[in-house]
């Protein structure tokens, strides 16, 4: 049984206990209040029935329109598991299903536009397949158009930062491992001043710090006016030069305008 509510919504339930003859007992009441996000982070923590296709869902919080495009990606059951000190794990996860040799599937949603100082972004990540030839992650996005691409980039099998439609790369010496029971947390701050994006990765065993590190596994920085705004995010996913990524699974995708902001 599923039951999808709303955050910060409190919640009443009666349960009842009946015996081979059908004899019910008392109701027992109960409720559940639910817990907030913070104001103004981004949230998706894919709380929709599984089995159902992801195309225009509008669940989370904080966006400014559903998910779009690509019909194929599909909700599935259970979470991907998170890393110590990572947001807890609910709800359900997305696929983005195996779409073959020598293609990609994508998924494009807008929210809250941001502009100034630096904004976070953090996501959940298991891939199918690694190596030469396939890719996966997510796209910061600006008026709809993907901008920076930050995940397994296709030319290896290194988290990666990668300036969408070509120009500037950047790949770091850690390996994304394939494998759906291999699950990634991805941190991305962008820096709208310097222009410089930066990334992390974090593996389900790893215990990610309470204070923002010091170092990044990868860093690059960005042609001027590239992306003077971050206003959607895409993910994306698939192979090339005939390969194929497989199965990959996102989860539990936060923004935020500090590295606590994108941790809750």
């Amino acid at each position: 049984l599923e039951h999808i509510v709303p955050a910060s919504s409190t919640n009443f339930y009666v349960f009842y206990s009946y015996d081979a003859y059908n004899y019910y007992s008392t109701g027992q009441p109960v409720s559940v209040t639910m817990t907030n996000y913070l104001a103004g982070e981004v949230v998706e923590p894919f709380a929709y029935t599984n089995g159902v296709s992801w195309d225009a869902r509008n669940g989370g919080s904080v966006w400014s329109a559903a998910w779009s495009s690509d019909a194929d990606f599909f909700v599935t059951n259970g979470s991907l598991a998170a890393p110590a000190n990572y947001p807890m794990s609910a709800a359900n996860r997305v696929i983005g299903p195996d779409a073959g040799v020598n293609a990609g599937r994508m998924q494009q949603r807008a929210c809250a536009v941001r502009n100034s100082g630096k904004v976070y972004v953090t996501y959940l990540m298991s891939i199918g397949q690694n190596g030469a030839g396939r890719y996966a992650g997510i796209d910061l996005q600006s008026n709809g158009t993907s901008k920076i691409f930050v995940g397994m980039r296709g030319p290896t099998d290194k988290l990666g930062i990668e300036q969408s439609g070509g120009g500037v790369t950047a790949d770091s010496a850690y390996t994304i491992n394939a494998g759906t029971d291999r699950v990634y947390a991805i941190v991305v701050q962008y820096d709208f001043t310097t222009r410089v994006v930066q990334a992390k990765a974090y593996y389900t065993t790893d215990a990610i710090p309470n204070d923002e590190p010091t170092a990044w596994d990868v860093s690059a920085t960005m042609p001027a006016n590239l992306m003077n705004s971050m206003d959607g995010l895409a993910l994306t996913c698939g192979g090339y030069d005939g390969e194929t990524v497989g199965n990959v699974y996102y989860d539990e995708i936060r923004v935020g305008s500090s590295w606590y902001g994108a941790m809750q």
